[in-house]
């Protein structure tokens, strides 16, 4: 009895050892399963090269379907869906799924006129729409658009909705860094720099070229937007200040020099400056997932840009689409044009067929994302759209509204 005892023991040890090998290298899975009426296709990446870790579900009963994704880890083990609140009336469909801990993943997903829509864009349009969404226990998200300021001063007002980023925003003789503690103003130069386009965002820094000097410069100075420390990056080579940033990767940037034909790859993190690419054997550029080699005066004379999002311009139904993320994790946004705005949508990568709208803004240049949030100028507002708290009002700053070539960028 103490053999078999033991030996129970031993291969329950063994389970446990192999989920937990298991779980720690699987690169994820697929899963379909019922809740109640309802089909649900749930499919987990995880250790996926070029992907973030995140879940993907649709969700579908009769002839409808919804889809959403979620970057929380949620848990470790499959079918994490346990139940789903749905409502119906003669102009929407709605549902709210539950997990197995009883956390909010989306927001109240809906389909109205074969239009999907998340209910903060619909809250006060539909009395039984608000009433449902009252009436569930587990439905955590606050819409709230708070107008409370933070800090403020003669040109910046930061607004309490920050949550935990931290937004940089250029200014003429520096950088602004908001959070929920306020803003601080970090300045570089003595006078007003008006455009600059040796200077840049990464996932976690600000660099920019020391404006100070005339023709050329060696120093860059670089931020940390988490820490707000300054730091230089010193070139051992003049750079031309008729260079301009070609595209940011992570925490590396490519900066072209278009007098003295050189290509630089400059990594914030370690504060290395080296040279990639010259006249003979051309420049790199980071197109649709991969690098590619072209020749240095089409880069020069074009002046070739690029990052991790795919750009569109002119598509015959929008006005601009952009592919963030990778094929297992990331979203199409799609910009439609309506009189002097433009209305937001975004499509899962997974399932192209599920346009779902999102917000609507003034202007669309340099947008960000990062996950499923976006962050956005509006006016002379930065705004940050995210599923699960709708549009929150970040920052007001008249100058982004004048100056389109003001940068932005945001680490969490």
């Amino acid at each position: 009895m103490k053999r078999l005892f033991k030996l129970l023991i031993a291969l329950f040890i063994l389970y446990i050892l192999l989920e937990i090998i298991f779980n720690y290298f699987s690169k994820g899975y697929q899963s379909i399963y019922k809740v109640d009426d309802f089909k649900i296709m749930e499919k987990r990446v995880k250790r996926t090269k070029g992907e973030i870790d995140n879940y993907y579900f649709e969700i579908s009963k009769d002839d409808s379907i919804f889809s959403f994704q979620t970057f929380d880890n949620i848990s470790k083990n499959q079918n994490v869906i346990k139940s789903i609140k749905y409502f119906k009336n003669d102009d929407f469909e709605c549902i709210f799924p539950v997990t197995k801990k009883d956390k909010a993943i989306t927001d109240i997903i809906c389909i109205t006129n074969n239009k999907y829509y998340y209910y903060n864009s619909l809250v006060g349009v539909d009395n039984d729409l608000d009433r449902f969404a009252k009436s569930l226990s587990k439905y955590r998200t606050n819409y709230e658009n708070s107008s409370e300021v933070l800090k403020s001063d003669s040109y910046i007002t930061v607004y309490n909705n920050m949550d935990n980023i931290s937004l940089g925003v250029e200014n003429y003789k520096g950088l602004y860094i908001a959070s929920k503690n306020g803003f601080t103003t970090n300045e570089f130069f003595t006078r007003d720099i008006y455009t600059k386009d040796i200077s840049a965002f990464t996932s976690n820094y600000y660099i920019v070229a020391d404006y100070k000097e005339t023709f050329d410069f060696h120093n860059f100075y670089v931020i940390d937007l988490k820490t707000r420390k300054v730091s230089k990056i010193v070139s051992n080579n003049k750079i031309s200040m008729y260079s301009f940033i070609q595209g940011v990767i992570d925490d590396t940037l490519y900066l072209l020099d278009t007098s003295n034909k050189m290509q630089y790859e400059i990594d914030l993190k370690s504060k290395t400056i080296n040279i990639v690419g010259n006249e003979k054997n051309g420049v790199k550029i980071y197109k649709d997932g991969n690098w590619q080699n072209i020749n240095i005066y089409d880069a020069i004379n074009n002046k070739i840009t690029f990052n991790s999002v795919n750009t569109i311009f002119e598509n015959k139904e929008y006005a601009r689409v952009d592919k963030a993320g990778n094929i297992l994790s990331g979203y199409y946004y799609l910009y439609v044009k309506n009189n002097n705005k433009y209305d937001v949508y975004k499509v899962n990568v997974q399932n192209k067929d599920i346009l779902i709208y999102l917000f609507t803004t003034d202007n669309i240049d340099n947008v960000l994302y990062s996950d499923d949030v976006v962050i956005y100028k509006d006016s002379n507002y930065i705004k940050l759209y995210s599923d699960l708290t709708g549009v929150k009002t970040l920052v007001k700053y008249d100058e982004v509204n004048f100056n389109k070539s003001l940068k932005i960028g945001i680490t969490r």
